[in-house]
């Protein structure tokens, strides 16, 4: 490819004396560069619970009685009826006639999992409570629910898996090649599919394993979700920000890549002479100059369009 000169003197005597190409100067930009991947929202594993009984009983009245009920720690879930439970009522209230051991069967009943309220009722009214009403334990939603209004209760038993969603994860599958990039990454911006806007997540773990099909590591991010607009299993788009820095950049039309080969048209006393550059292109489109050109530097605006004349004018077709 030759000086294109000639190309430049025909355009202005066709369009015009005061016509000039346009052209554009490498400029330096403070520059985070990014990769993006696919995730999964996933529930934190460390706010996952189990709702169980410490004892065995009928339950007598079911309060949370679907599944994906949004429930309050100390908000009430049913009611139950124990001959356990009235054995230890039974040894709360002799202890107080005798004044001896209060503070030990207290403590018994709340080990057994009873509403501090409920004792309290208790020792008020002195008088033994049939049906006791068993509280939640944790804040979050109700995803499975073992127990039926009538059914009988044993000891162990997971009654309700309450899931604390305030809190999530966005699971990001990560090409094993960017781990270091991972691992030097600064922050992370998410896309849920469905909820408009991005959100900023923080990188909370590397999983220590790789598929052994697809190579890929696992990468959990810490999502923000008190609102609850985000829910377990939609799909996102993760983008990864390594460390910012100063840049040398060209926007994307000033570049041009053939066979894998990045030119531009560098302006000079002559008119524009096409070079060859070595670039990497960026989350944007625009390209990161590595070598070939230096800051201030002034190139054809449109790599395209100075290619396209020239091949006009030289026949190519």
């Amino acid at each position: 490819m030759k000086k294109i000169l000639i190309l430049a003197i025909l355009i202005g005597w066709c369009l015009g004396e005061d016509f000039s190409l346009p052209t554009i100067k490498v400029i330096q930009q403070e520059i985070a560069p990014s990769k993006r991947y696919y995730a999964l929202l996933q529930p934190d594993e460390s706010r996952i619970y189990s709702q169980n009984v410490r004892f065995e009983g009928f339950v007598e009245k079911l309060y949370a009685n679907k599944t994906y009920l949004k429930v309050k720690k100390g908000e009430k879930l049913f009611s139950v009826y124990s001959p356990e439970l009235i054995n230890a009522q039974g040894e709360l209230l002799a202890s107080l006639r005798f004044n001896e051991q209060i503070g030990a069967i207290k403590e018994k009943l709340r080990l057994l999992g009873i509403p501090k309220n409920e004792i309290e009722s208790i020792i008020k009214n002195r008088k033994i409570k049939n049906s006791i009403e068993i509280s939640s334990n944790f804040d979050g939603v109700i995803f499975t629910k073992n127990i039926s209004e009538g059914g009988f209760i044993k000891r162990g038993d997971e009654l309700f898996k309450i899931i604390d969603l305030s809190h999530i994860w966005v699971v990001a599958k990560i090409n094993q090649e960017d781990l270091e990039f991972l691992k030097h990454s600064q922050k992370a911006m998410v896309k849920v599919e469905g909820i408009p806007n991005k959100f900023q997540v923080t990188l909370e773990n590397i999983n220590p394993q790789i598929g052994l099909n697809d190579k890929f590591i696992e990468a959990r991010f810490g999502l923000e979700n008190q609102d609850s607009i985000f829910y377990p299993n939609m799909f996102a788009k993760i983008e990864i920000f390594g460390e910012s820095k100063k840049r040398l950049v060209l926007p994307k039309d000033a570049v041009l890549i053939k066979n894998n080969q990045a030119i531009v048209f560098k302006k000079d006393d002559f008119g524009f002479t096409p070079i060859n550059i070595e670039v990497k292109q960026l989350s944007n489109g625009d390209y990161e100059i590595l070598q070939g050109l230096k800051l201030g530097d002034e190139v054809a605006k449109n790599a395209l369009f100075i290619l396209d004349a020239d091949a006009q004018n030289n026949g190519d077709y």
